[in-house]
């Protein structure tokens, strides 16, 4: 969880969400010997949905009922545009390795003198590919769009003999998909 957070951007805030879960149970009508399959297809899914980079765990096991369930652990990464300032002194100290003069770079970038001191020791990799936010990630378009796009994901990658794949069962015959979300600091 800390080397990915690490390449991230994430605000140093108490209230920050550095990681979040879904929970997903096994259909009641589920045999044992589709289990594995089912748990291996709803991974798939997730590690998709949010990124393979982003998983942190991931672990089957059974609850005091026996009831099997996925606890499914990720880093909530959404989309992030470094600042252009940053990038800007990144490759200038790139491309000019030796300079010196503080002052030169920011009048040929065009920036002040302590953006060019911040920034001039990163390299390309200090650069974040994302940033954590679990507001943007699980928001309500993703909480209403989970349940519809895993079962379709589902019928999808089963064949006629699966149990979770009958389409032409009535609705009250098919599987019903319990789960639910967790999500914590």
């Amino acid at each position: 969880l800390q080397k990915r957070l690490s390449q991230l951007h994430c605000m140093e805030r108490e209230d920050v969400r550095t990681m979040c879960g879904w929970v997903i149970t096994k259909p009641k009508d589920l045999p044992e010997s589709e289990e594995r399959r089912f748990f291996r297809l709803c991974y798939d899914f997730l590690a998709q949905r949010y990124g393979e980079r982003n998983v942190v765990a991931a672990e089957v096991h059974k609850d005091e009922s026996g009831e099997a369930h996925l606890h499914f652990y990720f880093v909530p990464v959404a989309q992030y545009t470094p600042s252009q300032h940053m990038v800007n002194v990144v490759r200038y100290f790139e491309e000019h390795p030796h300079e010196a003069n503080i002052s030169k770079v920011a009048r040929e970038l065009g920036t002040s003198r302590k953006t060019v001191l911040r920034y001039r020791n990163k390299t390309a990799s200090d650069i974040p590919d994302g940033k954590v936010c679990a507001y943007e990630v699980l928001n309500r378009k993703e909480l209403l769009s989970f349940h519809g796009d895993l079962k379709l994901w589902l019928l999808s990658a089963a064949s006629s003999r699966r149990p979770w794949a009958n389409k032409t069962a009535s609705k009250s015959e098919r599987s019903c998909f319990p789960w639910k979300i967790v999500c914590f600091a």
